[in-house]
């Protein structure tokens, strides 16, 4: 198949609907549509990343859980604060909040 046949074929799969390739990992089939280097396709082009900011309870809510989240802030705090927290993230799991 060619290039631009592959291009064709995905782009009818998409507009159909059909997800024929939504099983191909992203970046191989961004490679087999003739991008080089999907993860960074272009000189210049830098990779970036976001994460929505959210308090502890909305992470509790959509997580079921804040088990471990507080372990994530361990060197990025200082001890003292991190022991408080972690004492108080312990609890609220006690606690089933």
């Amino acid at each position: 198949m060619s290039f631009m046949q592959r291009i064709a074929a995905v782009a009818r799969d998409i507009d159909s609907g059909a997800d024929e390739f939504a099983s191909i990992d992203p970046h191989d089939l961004a490679r087999a549509l003739g991008v080089e280097q999907p993860e960074k396709p272009a000189t210049g082009w830098n990779f970036s990343s976001y994460a929505e900011k959210t308090s502890v309870e909305e992470q509790a809510d959509n997580r079921g859980s804040v088990e471990g989240f507080v372990d994530h802030l361990k060197g990025k705090l200082p001890e003292a604060r991190f022991k408080e927290l972690k004492s108080r993230f312990n609890a609220l799991e006690e606690s089933g909040e």
